[in-house]
């Protein structure tokens, strides 16, 4: 690896500014590995949305170990395989993140990595709390974005979960901020965002979050909306209450046909998608369920093939498992 910096670093020398900008934007990665100093340098001439880009693809590397350009498939609540050393050399990137939703998102991958007693110890998880709180607190609210706390409040609530020690007042004190952001669909989002954080809660806690959500879906204004906090909350609520969980989902399915509107496939797909992972039955039960009209046959013919998309998924998952030792 250090052969291949050093030629690295001796063709970036020998490069013009023009190409040395196309590596920058194709493999950040890996022009930040061989020239830290320069890519920081470099990156103050681009717009913040621009340079958050990049500066998360660089960290994504940091978590991955694999180039942003083959594919990666990580499921939320999967752990990257990382240490101490590699926040050491991640912070000073978050430093630089403008934006609220990249910094959230980081935030939420240090989350899904780090946890005191597995691969920090208690001086370095308190180090690592305390330094990303400093840096949440100077960065959010975001004022050129969302301006409530939002975004704050979910990075904290990811932040809680690197020190594993919260008490149940800092959780209650989280959703009581939750519960004061204006905005209707930010706020049902943020109620079930917690109750899928605080994974030690009592799932009484975690149900009152969503339900204290879903009394408040109605006031969404489009459809769209509702059947995507509704499927939220079920995909959170499946990992504490099966039957909760496919409530919800019949809830989004019902309502998402409950008029005679033709633009609803995308959301229907959306629906079948977390039917099927709640319970397959369910989902082939919400296609058998459509009127025979031809608007709705043709629906269901696309839905069918898409609940057996899903089948074939999974056998070939269990192929894959069967095979590994």
């Amino acid at each position: 690896r250090a052969k291949c910096l050093a030629e690295s670093t001796r063709l970036w020398a020998n490069m013009d500014e023009f190409n040395r900008g196309r590596l920058l934007d194709l493999i950040p990665e890996a022009v930040y590995l061989c020239n830290p100093t320069d890519t920081i340098d470099r990156l103050e001439s681009y717009d913040a949305l621009a340079k958050d880009n990049i500066l998360y693809n660089i960290i994504l590397w940091f978590m991955r170990r694999v180039p942003n350009t083959e594919p990666y498939e990580h499921n939320q609540g999967d752990k990257y395989k990382m240490e101490y050393s590699d926040w050491l050399k991640i912070r000073p990137l978050l430093e630089r993140i403008q934006t609220d939703g990249t910094l959230y998102a980081a935030i939420s991958g240090m989350a899904d990595s780090f946890n005191k007693g597995k691969n920090l110890t208690d001086s370095q998880a308190g180090e690592m709390h305390r330094l990303l709180m400093e840096i949440i607190d100077r960065k959010l609210p975001d004022p050129n974005n969302i301006r409530h706390e939002g975004y704050k409040i979910i990075s904290e609530a990811e932040v809680i979960r690197i020190k594993n020690d919260a008490r149940p007042g800092d959780w209650d004190a989280l959703r009581e901020r939750a519960e004061q952001i204006p905005n209707a669909a930010d706020r049902i989002f943020v109620l079930i965002h917690l109750a899928g954080a605080n994974s030690r809660a009592k799932d009484a806690w975690r149900r009152n979050n969503i339900d204290k959500a879903r009394k408040q879906i109605d006031q969404l204004p489009t459809i769209d909306d509702k059947t995507n906090r509704l499927i939220y909350a079920a995909e959170v609520a499946e990992k504490i209450d099966k039957a909760l969980a496919k409530d919800l989902v019949k809830q989004a399915w019902e309502q998402l046909f409950s008029s005679r509107g033709t633009s609803v496939y995308d959301l229907a797909k959306n629906v079948i998608d977390a039917a099927y992972h709640v319970d397959p039955q369910l989902a082939s039960s919400f296609i058998t369920s459509l009127e025979d009209d031809p608007v709705r046959l043709s629906y269901k013919r696309t839905l069918r093939e898409r609940v057996n998309t899903l089948k074939q998924a999974d056998k070939k998952d269990d192929k894959v498992d069967n095979s590994c030792p």
